[in-house]
């Protein structure tokens, strides 16, 4: 019997990287929403990277322009490592859009101001992008 992936965002480990208290908020109800596990949660991007690297979560949620690292540069370097699923979020699209790396302008992107209905099935469509078999 063939069974089909599993596709749930059940149990999966997050770190998001966020500056701003309200998102950060926001961010933390929609993964607790789905189920899914806060690994961490940081206000800049030189932490994020660190927790990214020391844990290797499923999921980062990446804010674009973060103090001290960017989240396009926090997704190169962890890239560099191992391939989490990565979602931006961001006031500003078009970094991602017209980053230089195809792997960062592949990743999901969500603007803010962010709520679960627009987050949770970003997340979810980018989980199925990163584990769907080819």
């Amino acid at each position: 019997m063939i069974t089909e992936p599993d596709y749930s965002l059940q149990g999966l480990r997050v770190l998001i990287a966020e500056d701003e208290a309200l998102t950060l908020r926001q961010l933390t109800r929609a993964v607790y929403k789905a189920g899914m596990e806060v690994y961490s949660y940081v206000l800049d991007g030189i932490t994020g990277l660190n927790r990214a690297l020391e844990g290797r979560p499923d999921i980062l949620l990446l804010d674009v322009r973060m103090p001290y690292l960017s989240g396009t540069e926090v997704a190169r370097r962890v890239f560099e490592h191992y391939n989490p699923c990565i979602v931006f979020v961001t006031a500003f699209e078009q970094d991602i859009t017209t980053h230089e790396s195809e792997q960062i302008r592949n990743c999901q992107v969500v603007t803010k101001p962010v709520t679960s209905d627009i987050l949770l099935p970003r997340i979810a469509a980018a989980w199925y992008e990163h584990i769907k078999p080819y």
